[in-house]
């Protein structure tokens, strides 16, 4: 499972008092099904989103039935994103295909800037990773007995996949998580450093080149499944919270 990946600066949220549970993420792999894959060549296509490329490409293929998406080789499956689907379900939230294919945009980007971190040869040691997840625990639980609504949903999510807080934070899935995530923030910092520009800016300038080089093959087929199995379980979500907010006027 993955949630929206943000590019924290991690030495500037160790000075906050509280930290901000809106970032909070995870993710976990999985299995799919058979279908067609559709070859993007971002080569030519530098300055386009991801979904942009979609609509320029006819060609497609027999893909392996695990994967949803290959970026520079490395298979992504599909599974952690019909979990996503059946997670926001499960806590009332309305996630239709628009939002799940900037879910997916978003996905693409992070395993893009995770392959520039490996090439570049930047790391994070398991101290300096535990040291995070331990702040990220520790911050989570304040969060969470003074009643923070996210820090509530974040627990209900961990629930369904079988974990409490503890667990989750021990777990294979956040200590990998919370690497990646390291090694993106340094990526970015050492980037805006030798340009002098922000890390945002440094995010958008490296997405832009690593798009243009990358070789980005998508199980479309599958891709149009999940938007309107999302589209189609965020129409029955939208309907109960109607019947629920009748519910309490009547």
């Amino acid at each position: 499972m993955f949630f929206r990946i943000e590019y924290n600066d991690f030495e500037e949220a160790n000075n906050e008092s509280q930290k901000d549970h809106n970032n909070c993420s995870f993710r976990v792999g999985g299995s799919a099904h058979r279908g067609s894959r559709v070859g993007l060549d971002c080569r030519s296509n530098e300055n386009l989103s991801i979904a942009e490329y979609f609509a320029k490409i006819a060609k497609n293929e027999k893909l392996d039935e695990s994967t949803l998406v290959i970026i520079n080789g490395e298979e992504k499956s599909i599974e952690s994103f019909e979990k996503l689907i059946r997670v926001y379900s499960a806590l009332d939230a309305v996630f239709d295909s628009e939002k799940l294919e900037n879910e997916f945009n978003q996905f693409v980007d992070a395993q893009l800037l995770t392959q520039e971190a490996q090439r570049r040869g930047i790391t994070a040691s398991r101290d300096e990773i535990q040291e995070q997840l331990d702040y990220q625990k520790e911050s989570f639980l304040l969060a969470l007995e003074g009643g923070d609504e996210i820090a509530k949903m974040f627990v209900d999510i961990y629930k369904g996949l079988g974990m409490t807080v503890e667990e989750y934070y021990a777990s294979d899935e956040a200590y990998q998580y919370y690497y990646d995530l390291m090694c993106m923030n340094t990526l970015l910092k050492q980037e805006a450093e030798q340009k002098g520009i922000t890390a945002e800016e440094a995010r958008t300038s490296l997405l832009t080149r690593l798009r243009g080089s990358a070789k980005i093959e998508v199980n479309l087929e599958k891709l149009n499944l999940l938007k309107k199995e999302a589209d189609e379980v965020a129409a029955k979500t939208a309907e109960r919270l109607a019947e629920k907010s009748a519910a309490v006027t009547e």
